[in-house]
């Protein structure tokens, strides 16, 4: 069901995260015992991946066997080796997740933008890495993927509850300025749409 991934929690020593399209979403015990090392932040530490995984499901980045977030496969790039075996068609997909997850981490209530850097450096580190994977970025690109991802996001976030607090008034206003009101609501979210944030809750703000 594309609307309902499934989530997988698999016993792996090497896999991290990974997205499938048939089989859903897979998470390991040995990443969410990582993600316990964060105490309170926690929480936000495991959404920062799994929110990133939805992002691969649902923008449909099905590819290398229908691979997402492999960081714990070591030889995910030999098996890239071929149609996509250039670094920056990654980077692409990955630029795309990070930011689809890091705001659907953000409205679902966690604090992504604490913790998402220092995740990506726990996970090298936890699952003993090669700083250099080969056919997937560098740790270093990786980190730096995240922090401008973590800068473009925050800069939607006021835009989101601005719209939510303009759609709220809206509703409640009930003057000759209702549609107008409500006109701006519409723009704060179509224009988190056109930066390629398409989570359900944009689409189902803007439809209300």
């Amino acid at each position: 069901d594309i609307a309902n991934p499934k989530v997988n929690i698999i016993q792996s020593d090497k896999d991290v995260a990974y997205t499938s399209k048939t089989t859903g979403i897979h998470v390991s015990t040995k990443f969410i015992d990582l993600c316990r090392t964060f105490g309170k932040d926690s929480l936000s530490a495991l959404s920062v991946v799994l929110a990133h995984e939805l992002g691969h499901y649902f923008k449909d980045h099905f590819f290398c066997r229908d691979f997402g977030y492999a960081y714990g496969e070591t030889e995910w790039g030999q098996k890239m080796a071929g149609d996509f075996n250039e670094i920056h068609e990654t980077g692409y997909f990955e630029t795309q997740a990070d930011e689809f997850g890091l705001f659907f981490s953000f409205v679902s209530g966690y604090d992504p933008f604490k913790v998402a850097e220092d995740v990506i450096g726990k996970v090298y580190e936890t699952f003993d890495l090669p700083e250099d994977l080969k056919g997937y970025p560098p740790k270093a690109s990786r980190q730096e993927q995240v922090r401008v991802a973590k800068e473009n996001v925050k800069k939607l976030i006021p835009l989101f509850e601005v719209g939510n607090y303009m759609a709220l008034l809206g509703s409640l206003d009930g003057s000759d300025e209702t549609m107008s009101i409500l006109q701006n609501s519409s723009l704060c979210y179509e224009h988190i749409i056109d930066q390629k944030i398409t989570t359900p809750e944009i689409y189902n703000n803007l439809g209300v």
